[in-house]
């Protein structure tokens, strides 16, 4: 059984990696919506003042109550469909870590079918590599940027990986010439053959 290092990454930080940038935004303008909710809340208490500048300005009491009024109503509710859109971020990490824990290990013959990059963002990508198996079925994985460089497409060996249900994870792939430190005929044989 391979130690969870040999899966590169736990998959809670893996997530907040990939979405490091949007948690960030998401606190952010979570802090900045919450002042203007405290300002335009304020502002509704101190309209009930008829000597408020506001209140002097509009020159109606009522409509600075009401329109401060509605503005703190419609910022808290930016504000808390903010906060739930970063609650079910943190939920989706959460599942995403336990959907690993549960996994089970799995051993098999198998052969590089494809590479494929997705740029996330100008600093971040996502490495994925399927794997056609010996019964027909095709699997794809997540994997980092030196597992993907050092495996090549039409390579054949025994893939170790984890998975529960529809979620997999990487583990560790080894070719036939890591297994045989081979000759170029028998490596040739190799790629022939599960």
């Amino acid at each position: 059984m391979l130690p969870d290092s040999a899966y590169g990454m736990i998959p809670y930080s893996v997530f907040i990696r990939k979405h490091r940038k949007w948690l960030a935004m998401g606190r952010a303008l979570d802090f900045i919506v919450l002042a203007v909710f405290l300002m335009f809340a304020y502002g509704t208490f101190l309209a009930f003042d008829p000597d408020f500048w506001f209140v002097l300005f509009i020159e109606s009491q009522s409509f600075a109550i009401i329109f401060l009024g509605g503005m703190s109503v419609a910022s808290l509710c930016v504000l808390v469909w903010g906060m739930s859109g970063s609650l079910a971020k943190a939920s989706e990490a959460k599942r995403e870590a336990v959907n690993y824990y549960d996994a089970v290990e799995r051993k098999g013959h198998a052969r590089v079918a494809s590479k494929m990059i997705h740029q996330l963002d100008e600093e971040l990508s996502e490495y994925h590599i399927a794997f056609d198996f010996a019964y027909g079925q095709r699997k794809s994985f997540t994997v980092n940027a030196q597992q993907y460089n050092t495996l090549f497409q039409g390579e054949v060996g025994v893939l170790i990986y984890k998975q529960n249900g529809e979620h997999l994870f990487f583990g560790q792939f080894t070719s036939h010439r890591q297994l045989s430190a081979s000759t170029p005929v028998a490596h040739s044989h190799s790629h022939q053959q599960w």
